[in-house]
């Protein structure tokens, strides 16, 4: 059985996946909200490269990239 939601608050809200539904205090918490969470991952503040390998700084800006064009599953690998 799946279980999909859509935030209808969100900017551009389609049906995605979920493990389970969100605790109606969540999604109240949701609503008193100004800027919804998707929103808030289109405006992520510049990123401070300092002590950033390029190839870390490249992954970061295309998983930010990423969630900003509403691609919610990402995969980032590296070595550590």
């Amino acid at each position: 059985m799946e279980t999909r939601f859509t935030n209808h608050l969100e900017p551009d809200a389609k049906s995605r996946d979920v493990f389970a539904f969100h605790r109606p205090e969540t999604l109240l918490e949701w609503v008193k909200k100004d800027r919804q969470p998707l929103e808030l991952l289109r405006a992520m503040p510049e990123l401070i490269t300092k002590g950033l390998r390029p190839a870390q700084i490249e992954a970061i800006n295309k998983l930010e990239k990423s969630l900003a064009d509403n691609r919610l599953k990402s995969l980032i690998q590296m070595a550590t």
